[in-house]
């Protein structure tokens, strides 16, 4: 899930995103916002490429269509190529890329304001992420403990195994998951124009930190 609140100028705001679909190929969003007076105009470039050689390949025509949708614009029939819609929006962002966004200006006899939010794809439930995970990560364990226990019912040590992996595994890996579930939108390697960090972005330095945190866990525990 990824959420930006900015205060908007006269200055165009780029957002690049990217959709990892596999080893090979990812799909690439540019966006580019400019307010405009109550209006936000928007500038939406998409495209899928090779990782490796940066080949254009076959943007997925079903979603090529919903984006086009959003913007009221017919789709190109030539899908390997880089595909652009602009519009101009009042209040509500269009779902173009999924999530959710909103175009706020205020006027009043002291100045204007103006304010931008948007999440960008993701999913806002967490609740039912949390829930998900937990019972995933109890599966895990459970499937573990099965398999080890026909191949070492018969050992002296078994049931004290048993009883660290039902107990302080299952407790670790739970955390573990958590952590991932908050850290995920702080590691992604997304950039909006970010100014330069000991050579390094924003983006990258919240990544180390992220992957630091669940190491630091478990050192702390053996």
């Amino acid at each position: 899930m990824r959420r930006f609140r900015l205060a908007l100028g006269t200055v165009p705001l780029t957002i690049v995103l990217v959709a990892a679909i596999g080893g090979c190929s990812s799909h690439y969003y540019e966006i580019v916002l400019r307010p405009d007076g109550d209006a936000m105009e928007r500038r939406l470039t998409c495209w899928k490429q090779q990782n490796s050689t940066k080949i254009l390949e076959d943007f997925p025509r079903e979603r090529l269509e919903k984006i086009a949708s959003a913007y009221s614009a017919v789709p190109a029939a030539k899908l390997k190529q880089k595909h652009s819609f602009s519009g101009r929006f009042v209040g509500k962002m269009p779902d173009d890329v999924g999530g959710s966004g909103t175009y706020t200006r205020w006027v009043c006899p002291f100045g204007t304001a103006a304010a931008y939010m948007e999440r960008f794809g993701g999913n806002d439930n967490v609740a039912q992420q949390i829930k998900d995970r937990r019972q995933a990560t109890n599966r895990l364990v459970d499937l573990g403990i099965g398999w080890l226990e026909t191949e070492l019912a018969g050992e002296s040590k078994w049931a004290e195994l048993h009883q660290f992996l039902d107990t302080q595994v299952r407790h670790d890996l739970e955390n573990l998951s958590y952590m991932f579930l908050v850290g995920a939108g702080s590691a992604q390697d997304l950039e909006i124009n970010p100014p330069p960090l000991n050579n390094k972005s924003p983006s990258n330095v919240r990544a180390t930190t992220f992957w630091m945190r669940l190491l630091q866990y478990l050192v702390e525990r053996g």
